[in-house]
């Protein structure tokens, strides 16, 4: 994702690829058990992600949003109940629209 961002010049597609980078890290720190730093790094990007629902760039953000909100919640519940790992039903995925 930082290659990506490294060669666009319009901001708003930076701060996109930019929020994707940190989603991806998040789901990273939930594989290391690092609930924590997951959720610091998830929170923030979801409120940055709502500039761009309900799609940007011809993929459908707002699924995605919806996707990692859930995940939210697993791991919100995850942290209150003390497990050390959490299980998704299933990831969340980046959707490309019809043109």
């Amino acid at each position: 994702m930082e290659g990506i961002a490294a060669r666009t010049r319009a901001a708003s597609e930076l701060q996109f690829y930019t929020l994707l980078g940190h989603l991806a890290e998040g789901l990273h720190q939930i594989g290391n058990a690092k609930f924590e730093s997951a959720e610091a790094l998830l929170q923030p990007a979801l409120r940055k992600l709502e500039d761009y629902v309900p799609r940007f760039r011809g993929l459908h953000v707002e699924s995605l949003r919806e996707d990692f909100q859930l995940v939210m919640k697993a791991l919100r519940e995850a942290r209150a109940a003390g497990r050390s790992e959490l299980h998704l039903p299933r990831l969340p995925r980046l959707r490309a629209l019809p043109d």
